[in-house]
């Protein structure tokens, strides 16, 4: 929406100017303009594909679109390697004791960035999570579907069965995605016993499918990492002891 794009704008320089420090995207400037007088098809090239993966994300609306930008960080950082090594060649043509500086400070830069971003990416800290995902898993029992719907749980669930090699047994399927094809098709290759219809006639939804599944998967205990309150009208859904999941079971009457 027209009135979302400012507020976007200033969130993402913020975003960026977060990734490199603002020194940080000086100094690449000034090696996109290295790179500009040594090899200009090159520089024309990223600059036409960094705008164009730019505005793709830019007009994808949904609240994580900003990691379409990990490319455009990426070829930053390169470029942020060229503006040192410009920046050092530059200062060659100073007194001794100046260029000695020009490293110092150039080394220090790089160093206090990942100093004061180092409890946001540091993986021990992420105890919450694991905790999360081993009490969700541990409730499921053997053979078990396990329907997710939020990005939160979703994600959570898929690295812990799938990253970490934690309950192969559990079928973890996402009750959103279930209105694409393609992934019916991989959730039937992926799950070749489990049940899963394709849907016919018109005006279904993705909650019908997920009605759907686990009316034909009956014989599994199923399970739910969240649910809209809708869906308490086809099933009864009570919460797993000592679990922040749920068990999910078929109601007699739609």
């Amino acid at each position: 929406r027209a009135e979302e794009v400012p507020g976007r704008i200033s969130a993402w320089a913020l975003l960026l100017g977060d990734q490199f420090g603002w020194w940080g995207l000086a100094i690449s400037v000034i090696g996109a303009w290295g790179q500009w007088s040594r090899d200009r098809r090159f520089t024309v090239f990223a600059l036409i594909w960094m705008s164009l993966v730019f505005l793709y994300a830019f007009f994808y609306d949904t609240g994580d679109s900003h990691m379409y930008l990990l490319p455009v960080v990426m070829l930053m950082a390169l470029w942020w390697g060229e503006g040192v090594y410009h920046l050092l060649g530059l200062a060659r043509s100073l007194r001794p004791v100046w260029q000695r500086v020009a490293l110092v400070a150039l080394t220090l830069l790089p160093l206090a960035s990942m100093a004061l971003h180092w409890r946001a990416v540091e993986p021990d800290d992420d105890w919450e999570l694991h905790t999360y995902i081993d009490q969700s898993l541990d409730a499921v029992q053997p053979g078990g579907l396990l329907i997710v719907r939020a990005d939160r749980p979703t994600f959570a669930m898929w690295y812990g069965v799938y990253a970490e090699d934690q309950r192969p047994d559990v079928q973890v399927v996402s009750g959103p995605l279930l209105a694409f094809v393609w992934y019916r098709d991989h959730i039937r290759k992926l799950y070749p016993t489990l049940v899963l219809n394709e849907p016919h006639g018109g005006n279904l939804t993705w909650d019908d499918l997920v009605h759907d599944l686990v009316a034909s998967n009956w014989y599994l205990p199923t399970y739910l990492t969240d649910f809209k309150e809708e869906w308490r009208e086809w099933f009864d859904i009570i919460q797993v002891s000592n679990s922040p999941i749920y068990r999910v079971r078929l109601r007699e009457t739609r």
